[in-house]
């Protein structure tokens, strides 16, 4: 569906950092 779309991937690894950075300095 939106895996073939490299923006979609793109976009979507980015989440995955913003939630990890986010994440972490929740965790902290």
């Amino acid at each position: 569906m939106g895996l073939s779309n490299p923006y979609s991937s793109s976009r979507a690894i980015e989440l995955r950092a913003l939630t990890r950075l986010l994440w972490h300095g929740q965790q902290v």
